[in-house]
């Protein structure tokens, strides 16, 4: 599970909706944000199931995965090199469920989620510094 510190409050989410590149996928989307250097270096989430996808029980448990995915692909991340953790390490990422999402088999939405890391990651003109 995520830490509170790596979860993006309501300012930051704000920012990080703005000004954050969208990848996109039929599953899921992600909007990336690279942060200034002064902040946290660690990265940070939220995660996005729309009311008009379904009631607030079914959106909960899709969050509850989401998030839980998250954590996963970031223990699996941690055995990178500095250099790479570098890549991620001050992102704030936010990922939005679609209505393909909701419907899709979980293990697939998982998969989205990992593309969606890989692309933010390796993202042309990231050079690990803050994006506006």
């Amino acid at each position: 599970m995520l830490s509170r510190h790596s979860r993006l409050k309501k300012a930051d989410f704000d920012v990080a909706y703005k000004e954050g590149k969208v990848l996109r996928h039929p599953l899921l989307l992600c909007r990336c944000y690279w942060r200034p250097a002064a902040v946290d270096e660690a990265p940070r989430a939220a995660f996005v199931a729309p009311r008009k996808l379904a009631k607030a029980t079914r959106r909960n448990r899709w969050k509850r995965r989401l998030r839980h995915w998250f954590y996963e692909i970031l223990q699996e991340s941690t055995a990178t090199t500095a250099a790479d953790q570098l890549k991620w390490s001050r992102c704030d990422f936010i990922f939005i469920l679609t209505a393909q999402g909701r419907d899709a088999p979980p293990r697939e939405v998982f998969q989205a989620m990992r593309t969606l890391w890989k692309r933010a990651i390796h993202s042309p003109g990231h050079n690990g510094s803050a994006r506006h």
